[in-house]
Formats: C-alpha cells, sequence, structure tokens
C-alpha cells in the first residue's frame, strides 16, 4: 500500500485512508456533549441543529413562539426523551445565547437557500423566549 495511491489528496493526517478515524465519530455510551451545533456547511441541508439524548434534531419556528424539534436523520426514532432535553438545554439563558449567536452566524446559509423568513421567525422565537425568562 502506498501513500494516496489514486492521488486524493484529502488532507488527511492518516496518509493511508481517505476518511477521518470513524472511531472518533462514535458515541457507543452517549457521553458525547449536548447541544446546539456550531455553525457549520451542514446548515445548509440541516438549518439550525443540535444533538440531545443522543439524536440530532434540527430546531424550526413553530406558531405562536413555540420551537419545532423534527429529527434530522431516521423519521422511526422515538424522539420524545431528545425533545424534553433541547427544552431543558435552551431553559438556560447561556445556552439560548449561544443558540442565537449560531443562528446569527448562519444567516448567509438561510440567505442562500432563501428561507430568510425562517431565520428571522426563528429569531425572533429564539429572542421573545430569552426576553420571557427561557420559559
Amino acid at each position: 500500500m502506498s501513500q494516496d495511491p489514486i492521488r486524493l489528496a484529502g488532507n488527511n493526517p492518516n496518509f493511508y485512508a481517505y476518511t477521518f478515524d470513524s472511531n472518533s465519530e462514535v458515541d457507543p455510551f452517549g457521553l458525547a456533549k449536548q447541544g446546539i451545533h456550531g455553525v457549520a456547511p451542514d446548515y445548509e441541508i440541516k438549518g439550525l441543529h443540535g444533538t440531545f439524548d443522543g439524536v440530532e434534531l434540527s430546531l424550526k419556528p413553530g406558531q405562536n413562539g413555540d420551537i419545532v424539534y423534527k429529527n434530522v436523520f431516521s423519521k422511526d426514532v422515538d424522539i420524545s426523551n431528545a425533545v424534553k432535553n433541547a427544552n431543558d438545554y435552551l431553559s438556560n439563558t447561556k445556552n439560548l445565547e449561544k443558540t442565537l449567536h449560531n443562528l446569527e452566524g448562519a444567516k448567509d446559509y438561510y440567505d442562500k437557500l432563501r428561507k430568510g423568513r425562517e431565520w428571522r421567525e426563528m429569531k425572533r422565537n429564539l429572542e421573545n423566549k430569552l426576553k420571557n425568562g427561557c420559559k
């Protein structure tokens, strides 16, 4: 085996692999940090999202200032515990401020996909939640 035999140059520190170590991406014991993910290119697909109770949830603006959670991957998974954990996470002022910060940073992704209205509604819902004491 030679280093990068088909010259993919994947910018990977492991010269004999084309992906990063998949073992480091797995959380078999559920110990991964929970919360909102930082702004990254996957916001184009998922929008504002985070991991709660081992489930990746997308956050969408709901009616009457609510936040609606949708499972990013499988539709056949019970997300009730994840939604409870997400609500608990957003009941903390610091976490809510971080979520708003990430949403602000993701504005270009929403604009690129012509989802400016969704972005504005989500921002308003989060700001109202913050103003009303994270309830």
